[in-house]
């Protein structure tokens, strides 16, 4: 849903529809509350672009940025840039080459040291996912391969969030000791930690991207497991010492006459939560 309050020109919401003609995309602008317009096309012979997945983040030079899961010189994804006037620049195109990543499922997020940093789901020493730097400019690293090792995690599905101490926070879809998906911290230099590995009970397949609480710790979701196996929030503090599970979704119970399931609190979340003005989080639920 379109927000309802005005931006200036310099200040509007970009939205980008990840759904598009021939497997391509469009770049919206919320101009005046519910009046949209195409910003740019994208998927032509000049962009390049295929698949936009992440969210438009604002950039330290007033330009907007976005990844696509194909598209570029190698068909692999990009991080792509979005000027106000329309003007769409690819500022990098995943090759997987020399361990490079490939297919960026989730949005950047920009750091304290003025650098992107972002995910990829495959790619990577190992082929399972990567943690990139990219410069505003495109100067571009990356700076970590997982490995799976040592009950290691893989497959970076979500995006990465920086906690105000420094540190980037995520999680994988897979991996850890019960094949569940893990939670790490990984320094801006590239040095990951492994904080938990999901049980199952616990929740299982985090796909949500992870959010800072009021009180410093970490909030997030997960698709599956809990003790109905039908999804999970969790809360962990910032050294991963304490981890509780705060909600498990309930079964989808009975299903009315259209087949919708008449569970009144939902199941199965995929996306994150988000922290609201009233200090509350909020969600969405894939099922119920």
């Amino acid at each position: 849903m379109l927000p309802n309050r005005r931006r200036s020109s310099l200040a509007r919401v970009f939205a980008a529809l990840l759904a598009g003609f021939a497997t391509a995309g469009v770049v919206h602008a919320d101009t005046a509350r519910v009046n949209v317009s195409n910003v740019a096309i994208l998927g032509s012979q000049t962009t390049a672009i295929v698949r936009p997945r992440g969210e438009l983040v604002p950039g330290p030079n007033g330009n907007l940025y976005f990844t696509s899961e194909s598209g570029g010189s190698a068909g692999l994804g990009t991080v792509s840039m979005l000027a106000p006037d329309g003007t769409v620049t690819v500022m990098h195109s995943f090759a997987g080459a020399d361990a490079e990543g490939t297919s960026p499922y989730a949005g950047v997020v920009l750091a304290s040291d003025g650098n992107f940093y972002g995910t990829t789901y495959l790619g990577g020493a190992r082929n399972i996912g990567t943690v990139y730097r990219m410069s505003p400019t495109g100067d571009f690293a990356n700076i970590y391969s997982f490995n799976n090792e040592s009950q290691g995690g893989f497959l970076p599905y979500a995006g990465l969030v920086q906690h105000p101490n420094g540190d980037l926070y995520g999680t994988t879809l897979r991996g850890g000791a019960s094949d569940a998906g893990t939670l790490f911290r990984i320094s801006l230099a590239g040095n990951l930690t492994v904080l938990r590995s999901f049980s199952g009970a616990d929740g299982r397949n985090p796909e949500g991207k992870l959010v800072v609480g009021a009180d410093g710790a970490l909030y997030g979701t997960t698709l599956i497991g809990g003790a109905a196996d039908r999804g999970t929030i969790y809360r962990v503090t910032p050294d991963g010492a304490t981890f509780s599970t705060i909600y498990s979704f309930p079964s989808l119970g009975a299903f009315n006459a259209a087949g919708v399931a008449t569970n009144a609190t939902g199941a199965n979340p995929r996306a994150g939560l988000t922290r609201g003005a009233d200090g509350n989080f909020y969600g969405t639920a894939y099922q119920g």
